[in-house]
Parts: C-alpha cells; structure tokens; sequence
C-alpha cells in the first residue's frame, strides 16, 4: 500500500476554532480586464441570439491600469549580451531580434524564401504558436503585423553565416533532418518550441548578467529605447516597422511622447545594428 503523500494533518482538538482561511490576492487590473472582454463577448452574442436583452457587461466601467515603462537595454548591458551569444548557433536569432524589433513567434515562423539577401529584406508574415505542446506556423495577427522590414548589411551577413552552419547540421542529421524551410529551426530541421526559445534565451542573458530582462526587452530596445543612436542607413515610419497600429503607439505611447508638429505616423528613425554593440 502507498505511503499517503505530504504532511499527515495534525487533528483539531476538541472546541479548537479552524484557522482562518487566508484572505484572496486582489485580482490585477489586466486580468480583470480580460475577464471583462470575454464575458462582453460571449453576452454579446446571447444579445445577437434574442437570448436576453442588452449586454449588462456594457455598463461596467473598465478598470484603469497603469503600464509599466519600457525597460530597454544599456550600451554596455547589449555589449555583454552580444559578447555572449557570439558563437551560438542562434546568434543570428537575436541578431534580427534586436536590429528588428520582430516578435519571438515572428522569428521562429520566418522561413528562408522570406530573406530577401539582394534586396536586404525580410518579409514577416506568418508566427509561431502553441497548443497542446505542439508547435503550429499561423498567419500574423493584424494586417499590420505583416510587413516587410529592412535589414542592416551585419544583419544580412549573421544570416549568410547562420545558413552556412545550418547546411552543416542539415549533412550531420542526415535522414533525420525535416526540411521546413525554417530559418531558426532546431539541429533537426523540426519548429523550436516557444518554450524552448526562452529557455535558450534565460541562459544566454544569465551568462551576460542581464537576468532581469525578458526576450521581448530584445524588440522594445530596439523600437522605443534606441531611437536617438541607431544607424543612418535605411528609414521606415515607426508603426510599419514595429508591426503595430497607431493605436498602441501615439500621445505618449510606446515609451516616448508624441512629437507636436507631425505625429508617429509621420515621425521616422533608422534602424540599427546588433554589430554596433560589438
């Protein structure tokens, strides 16, 4: 017979009062948030069928939040970084994570037919995703979301070079290699899972003592915090090359304040290079 698992409880003496339940953690604004729209979603469509007659979610006032400011890089935190990852078979990957801004899911769906190597482009439009622990490649998001983006000449020389060591692992796997077409796959050809990826990049950023950042502080370094010292060579306007709408991205968004006279639409940077912290 199984021992029983845990600690035995202790019994209750006689007349001795039950400890008192400890009081429930107060939902965050986000969550409630999300709560909010699928229950104003889900009414909405009872609204639709006749089932009953207006939407009560519709009268509740969402709840404020207050976003966190954008934690981007320092120059010398990018040069640990960089330092780091020289040599890693996915230098490549957060190569165009940082010149780019691209999303994790955006990196692990691009394919090679995307890399434009004469024109210096990369095409964005499909993502990686989840469910049920595989891994599945789905149009972007939003029209948006799917762009073309402009890559610097380190950028497109990392991506020769990523190629080159991939042709590698692809004659080492041999039969067991599964041509995807991807251009960040695993050593076998086959989708590297999300989780994977950030488990890849906790090491990475450990090792570079940067622990406190997230993959994704890779695109908002990149997009909000080093607009002023990014390279002259190629421009594009905020919003097409972030991948995002205006709407998430204006009067004080996207961790700077709107410029007065022209608005994001109009206001352009350039594009940097992962090479500039070397």
């Amino acid at each position: 017979m199984n021992a029983p698992r845990g600690k035995p409880r202790k019994p209750r003496k006689a007349g001795e009062d039950p400890k008192p339940e400890k009081p429930a953690k107060p939902m965050s604004p986000k969550r409630v948030l999300n709560a909010r729209v699928t229950l104003h979603t889900l009414l909405d469509e009872a609204v639709r069928k006749e089932l009953i007659p207006s939407n009560p979610v519709a009268k509740i006032r969402p709840p404020k939040q207050n976003p966190e400011r954008v934690r981007a890089f320092t120059t010398e935190q990018m040069q640990a970084l960089t330092t780091t990852a020289h040599g890693h078979r996915l230098e490549a990957l957060f190569a165009l994570a940082w010149q780019t801004g691209m999303r994790m899911g955006e990196l692990l769906g691009l394919r090679w037919e995307d890399v434009d190597f004469e024109g210096g482009t990369a095409r964005i439009q499909r993502t990686a995703a989840t469910t049920g622990g595989a891994v599945f490649f789905q149009d972007t998001r939003t029209t948006t979301s799917e762009r073309t983006i402009a890559l610097s000449p380190e950028t497109l020389a990392a991506l020769r070079t990523h190629r080159a060591r991939q042709a590698e692992e692809r004659l080492a796997a041999g039969a067991a290699w599964r041509d995807l077409g991807l251009t960040f796959p695993t050593s076998k050809g086959t989708a590297i899972h999300p989780s994977a990826m950030e488990r890849t990049w906790y090491s990475v950023r450990d090792k570079a003592g940067v622990s406190a950042y997230g993959f994704h502080s890779l695109r908002h370094g990149r997009l909000y915090g080093s607009m002023p010292t990014v390279m002259p060579w190629r421009t594009t306007t905020f919003s097409e090359y972030a991948g995002q709408g205006l709407r998430r991205c204006g009067a004080g968004g996207c961790g700077r304040p709107e410029t007065p006279a022209t608005g994001w639409r109009a206001w352009r940077f350039r594009a940097g290079s992962w090479n500039d912290h070397r």
